[in-house]
């Protein structure tokens, strides 16, 4: 067995939920990330599942069991102090463990002698595959959503591993459906990316299709926790902390953000709008790209200033802010790794009266570079650190790219399947998809809200300020002839 601190991001959420044990609230379930492919040709059930074991004993993170190593001296300790019998309201938990100096970088909890992840160094393919019960169920089309979501509807017990589900669905002969399901503490977006390529690789190597190995690793994420943990102090962890706290100390008043996705008195209907989402087609993706070249700004910074102008239109603040996940594998070796990477931070956008369109681009661009710059800081960390009270942010922005054609090895294509799904950082999610030749653009709102900026078709607003955007001659009109 070989141990090692958890990184901060997985440390902070195993003692939040902690906490809320200790307290004897309802543990709420940290978000799941999700794998839905549908794999098409004659498939070898055997050297899948062997594939998949391949890539358990590759990456060390998906068989690292979280332990608690010295935690009944600490747990005694606090018990002492009179902070563990302290009943707390729901809400506020990480404001409260803040108050008891429980999560700050240097605190008994988040440091590196309390939890801990260990893995078996001995784990071997045959032994990994063997444990994978991956057994074809017979399924249509239609039970896919409900399937996928009962995968994931049971909590986590980070003591186990491996740190995944995996579940296989039989369409006919020759269709199948792969859903692997990974607990949060153990991946992110890329790393879902990282695992289909890593699948479709060993599955044609173990089928014949394919002769040369994968390039080794030149890290594991627990070398990554490490590093991260050398990294965040000193004269870097001053400047991060400094940047945050100007940027969260400019989020407007709750009132003025919300109100943009606050339900009608009139509509007590609570239930989930559905997803609204459009496909832009080649020639407009194409068009789209020139424009962005000509700017020199990225797809990304023009789909953002895109949301921020509508967004702008149902605020009554000129400061328009926006969280946006960050990949934060800046490190060299991380791009290829599974593990716990990305983050979560606000993007502070304002409007100014005398802005065009041109203005407000690079207004973007220089905000976004920005945030990426800092984007290594954890995202509790951004104001529990600083010692700041969260302030309600109403839109996540989620860009990716996503694999062009499907992954093909001989007769059996691998192809990524979307679903509906929210990963719950705010009220409203906007997500843009860039397939290659084509792109998507969707919104969803979450259940407790019946926003009328998604019934309203929040979709059709942005590509109505896309069509003007890319007119000629809108660079230099003002934002309000855009919008």
């Amino acid at each position: 067995m070989q141990s090692t601190p958890l990184s901060f991001n997985q440390a902070y959420f195993v003692v939040v939920g902690w906490w809320l044990h200790m307290q004897g609230h309802e543990i709420r379930q940290p978000n799941t990330h999700q794998l839905i492919t549908e794999l098409t040709g004659p498939l070898d059930y055997s050297e899948l599942r062997a594939g998949i074991a391949d890539i358990v004993c590759r990456h060390d993170v998906l068989r690292a069991a979280v332990l608690a190593s010295n935690f009944n001296h600490l747990r005694v300790s606090l018990h002492m102090r009179g902070i563990v019998s302290r009943r707390l309201s729901d809400g506020i938990v990480p404001g409260a463990l803040l108050r008891e100096g429980l999560l700050s970088p240097d605190s008994e909890l988040l440091g590196p002698d309390v939890f801990e992840q260990v893995v078996s160094v001995q784990s071997t393919t045959t032994a990994v595959a063997e444990s994978l019960h991956l057994i074809a169920s017979d399924a249509t089309e239609d039970d896919i959503p409900g399937l996928a979501a009962n995968q994931i509807a049971d909590s986590w017990d980070y003591s186990q591993t491996p740190r995944f589900r995996v579940s296989l669905l039989r369409l006919e002969e020759r269709r199948h459906i792969l859903m692997v399901a990974f607990d949060f503490l153990s991946s992110d977006g890329v790393s879902l990316r990282v695992f289909l390529r890593e699948l479709a690789e060993y599955y044609g190597r173990r089928v014949g299709l394919i002769f040369s190995p994968l390039p080794p690793l030149s890290m594991q994420y627990a070398e990554y926790a490490l590093w991260e943990r050398d990294r965040l102090q000193g004269p870097r962890l001053k400047v991060l902390l400094d940047f945050w706290k100007t940027q969260w100390s400019q989020v407007p008043n709750p009132d003025s953000v919300l109100s943009m996705i606050r339900p009608p008195r009139h509509a007590p209907d609570k239930s989930m709008p559905a997803p609204r989402r459009a496909v832009i087609d080649e020639t407009l993706t194409m068009e789209l790209r020139c424009f962005a070249r000509r700017q020199h700004i990225t797809i990304s910074m023009l789909w953002l200033a895109l949301l921020a102008i509508v967004l702008r239109k149902y605020s009554t603040t000129d400061v328009i802010p926006i969280m946006g996940v960050m990949p934060n594998r800046g490190r060299p070796g991380t791009e290829n790794l599974i593990g716990r990477f990305s983050n979560v931070h606000v993007m502070m956008l304002r409007f100014n009266n005398a802005y065009t369109m041109g203005d407000f681009l690079k207004h973007v661009k220089t905000t976004v570079l920005a945030t990426t710059s800092h984007q290594d800081l954890p995202s509790f960390a951004a104001t529990v650190w600083n010692g700041i009270d969260f302030r309600p942010v109403t839109t996540t922005f989620r860009f990716s790219r996503r694999q062009r054609e499907a992954l093909v090895q001989g007769p059996v294509q691998f192809r990524v399947i979307d679903l509906p799904r929210r990963d719950g950082h705010c009220p409203l999610e906007v997500h843009v998809a860039d397939q290659g030749q084509t792109m998507s653009v969707s919104a969803d709102a979450a259940p407790q809200y019946s926003s009328r900026l998604v019934l309203g078709n929040l979709v059709s607003e942005i590509l109505s300020s896309l069509r003007r955007t890319l007119t000629p001659g809108a660079v230099d009109r003002r934002l309000e002839q855009i919008v």
